[in-house]
């Protein structure tokens, strides 16, 4: 009704409610993955607040440091985050639910695998804890940046950013084989 008096017309005001019914019932369907995405959240700092106060308390012997920077999801993941993808563009009903569901939550995931590969190059390049801070801050509040971050992610499979991969061996024997 504020609308109205304001002076909207009701091509606007149509177009308006049907937009958020439509963002109130996608909220609704992917409350699930919202769960479970601050579940996963919670237990990741739960996880590196543990380990901080053992190594703290008991020294590196009893939990030793792995390098966030150096964390690679396994490259079988890519498919249920295709899958869940397809779902979402291709279905309707349950299984268009449950893979936005699934797709939320991978989603996070590679942005976490994103973020992994941008603080080992601040590691390479010694950049202070400060400006760390700042750009997580600064990607956080850019969704094209959240996007940009979980690209990176998804695209750490195949391209391998921060080269942590076993490389094949090209010895003088591998070319007698070819």
């Amino acid at each position: 009704d504020s609308l109205k008096t304001m002076g909207e017309s009701a091509a606007d005001l149509a177009e308006m409610k049907r937009f958020a019914d439509k963002a109130s019932e996608t909220f609704a369907v992917s409350f699930p993955a919202i769960i479970a995405i601050g579940s996963l959240i919670t237990a990741a700092i739960n996880f590196f607040l543990v380990r901080f106060l053992m190594v703290r308390f008991h020294g590196p012997s009893i939990s030793p440091p792995e390098k966030f920077s150096e964390w690679i999801l396994p490259e079988q993941m890519v498919w249920p985050l295709l899958l869940s993808g397809a779902a979402v563009v291709l279905t309707e009903g349950m299984l268009d639910v449950l893979g936005l569901n699934v797709l939320l939550v991978l989603l996070v995931i590679y942005f976490f695998q994103g973020w992994a590969i941008i603080a080992r190059f601040f590691e390479i390049k010694n950049v202070p804890g400060i400006l760390w801070a700042l750009a997580l801050l600064l990607i956080l509040v850019q969704p094209i940046l959240i996007g940009l971050v979980i690209g990176l992610g998804v695209f750490d499979i195949w391209i391998d950013f921060r080269k942590l991969k076993p490389r094949p061996s090209t010895g003088p024997d591998d070319e007698d084989q070819i």
